[in-house]
């Protein structure tokens, strides 16, 4: 997969002399960057609004049967 994001100049710099450095590719060290960082912070959806599911009603009213 393909992904673009944007960066700061100085961050791409950082990564590219990384790259020379250590001889692997920018690829190889955001890859394993990213990894790292959701490795560190494994959170779901539910995780990350459990704080505030169940705060509001839904809005949708229930029918009342006779």
């Amino acid at each position: 997969m393909t992904l673009t994001v944007k960066l700061e100049p100085a961050l791409k710099a950082m990564i590219a002399a990384r790259s020379r450095a250590e001889g692997i590719t920018k690829s190889t060290i955001v890859q394993d960057a990213l990894r790292a960082y959701l490795e560190r912070n494994p959170k779901s959806a539910f995780e990350l609004g459990k704080k505030v599911f169940g705060k509001r009603a839904s809005g949708t009213a229930t029918p009342v049967r006779q």
